[in-house]
């Protein structure tokens, strides 16, 4: 039996070696998946490595110091390769190196011909940063283009309200009559908004199609989101000092609240009510908190800050209505001058992303504590340790946290009773509710306390039909 079985086994190897091709190489479908199966895991693994991997220049100096790690973990031969590759990747990588991780040489040649044109601008002489932090060997952020006509630029500040018959509103009405626009907003920034809108979304577009050579469709369409979200723009816009420029109604917003704004929107601390609060942290490079404490140091006024931000939105158009002007001002070159600032303005942001693997998810998972995988057997599990037919853990949607491109991050708890055991997080209700088990199964002292309560209402139950 046993020899038969062997043979039987055997054939269909047999078989397969008698499949060649006319050079005696045998190329089967099966092998084919099998090595589209290793490449991709091979991909992977080379992205984990640059991702991972440090520059030469912190490797060197932490061989130096001795003090964080073993020195044997430092010399072995692997640490110094995986280096190396980073290092290679850095500079440009080669050309094999740039296909196995997905990013063809000519995209590569795109990334500096589309997102870093060769072109110069004339920097504003009213509008400069109020903080600035230096970010690979340059101040940042770098300086703003100019709007080269004068009443485009006051266009740009214009709040529609101060055309509608507010007190201080008259100079600016009647130079709008006089310009012959009427008072539906014509005057005001929200024509340019309208503008500048679709020229941020296709400068960023392209910017992120470059940035990140090997993701999809679907995926660079959520960093798109992620990266045009309001939170960002108004805090771009703030760094140049818009709020104190715009020309509005003291019913809509007074100058102390222009200024409240302006403070707030620049806090390293405000989060808001954001479901992107993480963009915070992102936008501005490392250093940015210390700088900005000296800049609040040397204001007059020291207002509170308004986690709130109320008034956002309008310092956010006021970035779209702005990008809007330059674009009219440098008419033929205003897409290659707008591409050069708004590319190294989005910078630290977009080197954030690619730290975190290529998403912003990856740091919305990290600060609400996604990186474990889920459980999908928690509920169950759960059920099962403290629950019974006279009470069951119940699961409540808290809320819902939705991002510009239409995806939710949804919270959910878990409670015994009126006690909440668990809060999860997910993309969906499931991993949500799932992760909501997994915390409450976490919660010891609530675990213990259940499952006695459990055991002491089964025991009674025994008794009673004994």
């Amino acid at each position: 039996m046993g020899e038969k079985r062997r043979n039987s086994e055997s054939g269909p190897a047999e078989t397969k070696k008698t499949k060649s091709s006319d050079n005696g190489v045998v190329y089967t479908a099966q092998d084919a998946e099998k090595l589209i199966k290793y490449v991709e895991k091979l991909q992977k693994t080379l992205q984990k490595i640059v991702k991972v991997a440090p520059t030469v220049e912190v490797f060197q100096e932490t061989i130096q110091s001795r003090k964080k790690m073993d020195l044997a973990l430092l010399e072995n031969p692997k640490s110094e390769l995986g280096v190396e590759i980073k290092d290679i990747y850095d500079k440009g990588g080669s050309a094999i190196l740039s296909r196995i991780l997905g990013e063809e040489t000519t995209v590569r040649q795109e990334v500096s011909s589309i997102s870093s044109p060769n072109v110069k601008y004339t920097p504003s002489s009213i509008l400069k940063p109020l903080i600035t932090v230096e970010y690979k060997g340059k101040s940042w952020p770098p300086l703003i283009p100019e709007i080269k006509d004068g009443m485009l630029f006051k266009r740009v500040f214009t709040h529609r309200s101060m055309l509608l018959g507010d007190s201080g509103s008259s100079e600016i009405h009647k130079t709008a009559t006089k310009a012959g626009y009427d008072q539906t907003g014509n005057f005001s920034y929200e024509r340019l908004e309208f503008v500048g809108d679709s020229i941020v979304n296709n400068i960023l577009t392209k910017i992120i199609y470059d940035v990140f050579p090997g993701d999809d469709q679907s995926h660079l369409s959520f960093l798109r989101g992620q990266v045009i979200a309001n939170i960002v723009l108004c805090r771009w816009a703030a760094i140049y000092g818009f709020p104190s420029k715009l020309r509005v109604a003291s019913s809509v917003l007074s100058p102390e609240q222009l200024h409240i704004l302006t403070v707030s929107i620049l806090s390293p601390r405000t989060l808001g009510a954001d479901a992107n609060m993480w963009l915070v942290k992102y936008t501005f490079p490392g250093g940015y908190a210390s700088e900005y404490e000296k800049w609040y140091e040397s204001l007059e006024v020291k207002p509170k800050i308004d986690e709130a931000l109320c008034g956002r939105k309008i310092v956010a158009d006021l970035f779209e209505a702005y990008v809007a002007g330059v674009y009219l001002s440098y008419g033929a070159e205003g897409e290659a001058v707008l591409t050069k600032w708004v590319y190294e303005l989005a910078q630290p942001l977009l080197d954030a992303i690619r730290q975190e693997g290529g998403s912003i998810f990856n740091m919305a998972e990290q600060q609400h504590g996604m990186k474990k995988p889920v459980d999908g057997t928690a509920k169950n599990r759960l059920y099962i340790l403290i629950g019974s037919a006279s009470m069951a853990p119940v699961y409540n949607v808290v809320s819902e946290e939705k991002y510009p491109d239409g995806s939710v991050m949804h919270t959910v708890t878990c409670s015994m009773g009126t006690e909440i055991l668990g809060t999860g997080k997910g993309k969906n209700l499931v991993e949500a509710g799932a992760r909501a088990a997994m915390a409450a199964l976490d919660n010891t002292p609530a675990m213990d306390k259940f499952a006695g309560l459990r055991t002491s209402q089964a025991d009674k139950l025994r008794k009673r039909f004994k």
